[in-house]
């Protein structure tokens, strides 16, 4: 079974200087094929050079096939693994360059820290189309940018500074072209010495072609290279883990982090039963929305990229046909919904649910299918007195509408934004699984996010999911007021669960932390309300079906309210305040 010392031996960096560019590029890749020395890259890696080749920025930005003699300028390196040698030398070692050992260490003692740079050939780059379909549906370029850094972020208004904003616009748009295109590159066979390394690197190649489904929770790594070529003693093929956060078709969305330099790395999932499996690459490591920094990592399906290939380059090598089932070019996605998730996430999908009011959306989490249930942000409705509340699962695509039984914004002084919807139209669809069981959250256990962040809601896309752990529980006076977690929360998630990995519903998410200085936000720093505190209310309405039992909500403590207004709190003008219990 692969360990994450093999997966490792698929990583790789592809770095290339060219007359005319100033500097050497470099991003991560995949070791395809080694026996063919067959590599794969990603199309970002080729940005510089459509800066300065504005004939070849013109076919990438017609989606048209780039075959070699577009690159023969181009002198393109690979340096792996220094595990990998060359298939005619393999009882002894290459005699290729090592990038730079430390004086002190020995020919003999090489870490696989250090790779191996062996020269190869560019064959072709090409456009995957359906992943770009989707991408221009799901990602359009005028709401996303993907660079390192926000374009246009360039104040004033001189001449200098409107042309830097024009640049960084261009910048993004051949950027955001590239996302869809991939690169095969040729060098000498590989193989590896250590037949234990061997036998298992076959084993998971083999598990290329017939794989099970991506699928939303399942266990994501990512071997890449931050910063590519930089400082690849230090950052050389860095391991980096999370879940499968969203999939749609070909495009797949990652909670497990990486930057600038991993485009290219091999995505793997991880099956319950510890199986590995290669199942994407990396396609964007950093990426902005409205000018907030989004917190996935974006892979393109394995699948997918082969079958583009071998339909664009079958006549190149008929051996990259044999690579892909003939099943994959189809790339039929099963019609039920709920195959889309892992087995462990089929109740949070279930009882995630899109609450819209208007044109704003925001999620909810049903708490109770019989009596319709469901628990969601005041601030989530706040335009519902001019606007219908409107519910979703995602079993049923019909949007219903719902009660408001008790909301926030009613009730300005209680620090809860919490609101009761009441809609069993909507939760009578909710078939197979139950509803989250109530308990009281732990510091530092593992912990998911489920909510309708980031992209339209027209999409009709499942809800993303995101993983984290219990940072820190705030009590007042022995009550439990608040949760903070390390889940990405981003606009979109509010009044979604917060769950324990066995599916306990642990709170409410509220909001996410903005750093009212610079205007930045910070998605991995967020907040929740107890779904434990909510308990009582909830129990005693099931019981007596009467909407006042929700004034409990109103807690008059004035540390509790401080603390959700996020005011400073001190333990000296704590101990001023009320002390009024919870």
């Amino acid at each position: 079974m692969a360990s994450e010392e093999i997966i490792q031996l698929m990583g790789c960096v592809i770095r290339w200087t060219c007359p005319g560019v100033k500097d050497e590029q470099s991003g991560s890749g995949v070791v395809l094929i080694p026996q063919e020395g067959l590599i794969l890259g990603q199309g970002s890696l080729l940005a510089s050079l459509c800066f300065s080749n504005k004939a070849l920025a013109s076919r990438i930005y017609k989606g048209e096939f780039i075959g070699k003699e577009f690159l023969d300028s181009v002198k393109f390196e690979i340096m792996l693994d220094s595990r990998w040698n060359k298939a005619s030398s393999n009882k002894r070692r290459a005699k290729e360059k090592v990038f730079e050992p430390e004086p002190f260490l020995s020919s003999d003692s090489v870490s696989s820290s250090f790779p191996r740079i062996y020269s190869c050939q560019c064959l072709a780059a090409y456009r995957n189309a359906a992943f770009h379909s989707v991408m221009c549906k799901v990602m359009p370029a005028e709401s996303w940018t993907f660079e390192s850094d926000i374009a246009g972020e360039t104040e004033g208004a001189t001449v200098e500074n409107k042309k830097v904003a024009k640049e960084n616009i261009e910048e993004n748009k051949i950027t955001y072209h590239l996302l869809s295109y991939f690169l095969i590159f040729k060098m000498e066979p590989i193989t590896l010495v250590d037949t234990h390394l061997l036998t298992c690197f076959k084993d998971l190649e083999e598990k290329k072609v017939n794989q099970p489904l991506c699928s939303i929770g399942d266990a994501a790594e990512i071997v890449a290279t931050p910063f590519g070529s930089q400082n690849p003693s230090v950052f050389f093929n860095s391991y980096s883990r999370g879940i499968i956060s969203n999939v749609q078709g070909c495009w797949i969305v990652t909670d497990a982090r990486c930057i600038p330099g991993s485009e290219g790395g091999p995505l793997f999932i991880m099956k319950q039963d510890g199986s590995r499996y290669l199942t994407g690459m990396v396609v964007a490591s950093l990426c902005w929305k409205n000018k907030e920094w989004v917190g996935f990592s974006l892979a393109c399906s394995l699948k997918s990229i082969l079958s583009h290939l071998v339909m664009q380059t079958s006549k190149m090598n008929t051996k990259l046909q044999k690579l892909v089932n003939v099943k994959a070019l189809d790339e039929k996605i099963s019609s039920s919904t709920l195959l889309k998730y892992s087995d462990s996430l089929l109740p949070v999908a279930a009882c995630t649910v899109l609450v819209r009011v208007g044109a704003t959306w925001g999620s909810g989490v049903v708490v109770n299918k019989a009596l319709g249930i469901i628990l969601t942000c005041s601030h989530v409705i706040k335009d519902s007195q001019h606007h219908i509340v409107s519910v979703k699962t995602i079993q049923d695509s019909t949007e219903y509408k719902a009660q408001v039984l008790y909301s926030h914004k009613d009730h300005p002084h209680g620090p809860f934004d919490i609101a009761v919807l009441l809609c069993p139209e909507a939760t009578s669809s909710i078939v197979d699984v139950g509803v989250p069981p109530i308990r009281p959250p732990k510091l530092g256990e593992r912990v998911v996010v489920s909510g309708h962040a980031l992209f339209s809601s027209d999409l009709q896309l499942l809800p993303s999911v995101t993983s984290g752990v219990i940072s820190k529980l705030i009590d007042i006076h022995g009550h439990l007021c608040m949760v903070q977690t390390t889940c990405a929360v981003h606009a979109g998630t509010s009044g979604g669960p917060l769950l324990s990995q066995n599916g306990a519903l642990l709170g409410i998410v509220v909001c996410n932390t903005v750093d009212k200085g610079s205007n930045s936000s910070y998605p991995h720093l967020n907040m929740s309300i107890p779904a434990y505190s909510l308990l009582p209310a909830l129990n005693s309405y099931i019981g007596t079906q009467d909407p006042s039992v929700f004034s409990s909500f109103l807690i008059k403590d004035k540390v509790v309210r401080k603390l959700w207004a996020l005011e400073n709190t001190t333990l000296e003008n704590f101990s001023q305040c009320s002390k009024s219990k919870l």
